[in-house]
C-alpha cells in the first residue's frame, strides 16, 4: 500500500515526519485554523512522538488528512523568510501567513474584503517593506499579492485557490 493515499476503506496511511510537538516551527499553532489545530492536537496526543519518526506509519480518517497535509506544508515550505500563503482563519475570515524576516516565527496577518477591495491589516511595527500594502485597498487579490514586499513568494500548496469574495 502506498503511504499518504486513501485505500478502499477511506483510511489514509501516513508516514511520520519530524515536525510535530517539540519539532514544530515556532508560531505554527497561530496560523492553523481552529479545526486544523484540533486535528493536529488530537492526533499528536494519540500518537505522541511517533508522528516525528519517518519510519512510523499510521492511519487517519480521510477527513483529517487535509489538516495534516496543510500542517506539513506549513512546517516544511516556510523554513525560509519571504514565503507566504493566503489561508482561512476562523469564522469565514482570511489571513496572510508568512515567515518573518526578523524571527523564525510564522506570522498571521488579517486579510479582509469589503466593497473597497482587499485590505491587509499590517501592524504599525512592521518594517518599511510593508509600506506598499499598509493602509491600502486592492481591487483584486492578485493586485495585493503584487504589492507585497520584494522577495515574497507564494507557497501555492498552502494557499487558497479560486478564492470567492465574501460579499
Amino acid at each position: 500500500m502506498m503511504a499518504n493515499a486513501p485505500d478502499a476503506s477511506g483510511i489514509i496511511w501516513m508516514v511520520g515526519m519530524p515536525c510535530y510537538g517539540e519539532h514544530a516551527p515556532p508560531g505554527i499553532a497561530h496560523v492553523l485554523a481552529a479545526a486544523e489545530r484540533a486535528v493536529i492536537k488530537d492526533d499528536y496526543s494519540r500518537h505522541r512522538g511517533y508522528l516525528n519518526k519517518p519510519d512510523y506509519v499510521f492511519n487517519i480518517d480521510a477527513c483529517k488528512a487535509t489538516a495534516h497535509v496543510a500542517y506539513r506544508v506549513l512546517c516544511t515550505e516556510f523554513e525560509r523568510p519571504g514565503r507566504y500563503a493566503i489561508r482561512h482563519a476562523e469564522q469565514g475570515a482570511f489571513m496572510l501567513v508568512h515567515r518573518s524576516q526578523r524571527t523564525p516565527q510564522l506570522v498571521r496577518t488579517a486579510l479582509k474584503h469589503s466593497a473597497r477591495g482587499w485590505h491587509l491589516d499590517v501592524a504599525d511595527t512592521a518594517n518599511s517593506g510593508w509600506n506598499g500594502v499598509r493602509g491600502r485597498h486592492f481591487a483584486t487579490l492578485d493586485a495585493l499579492k503584487a504589492a507585497l514586499p520584494p522577495g515574497m513568494h507564494e507557497v501555492t500548496g498552502a494557499s487558497l485557490h479560486d478564492l470567492q469574495t465574501p460579499l
